[in-house]
């Protein structure tokens, strides 16, 4: 079973689309599915509206704010 990778993202969010550009790359190198969630549609996302964007991994949190691609 593949894990479950989540981008949690609000629309015009920059910072988001660059994760999710970095995301999409990851997919060549490790597999996993992968689901972008709005979070300004599911209120129990609503607590990282402030550190966007968030990335869970299994629904654990494991990146928040701004990533880096080296």
């Amino acid at each position: 079973m593949s894990a479950v990778v989540k981008l949690l993202t609000r629309p015009g969010c920059e910072a988001c689309s660059r994760t999710k550009f970095i995301l999409r790359r990851l997919r060549n190198h490790v597999e996993f599915q992968a689901k972008e969630v709005n979070i300004l549609k599911y209120q129990e996302y609503s607590i990282y509206n402030d550190v966007l964007p968030v990335v869970l991994v299994n629904e654990v949190p494991v990146c928040k704010t701004k990533i880096v691609e080296r």
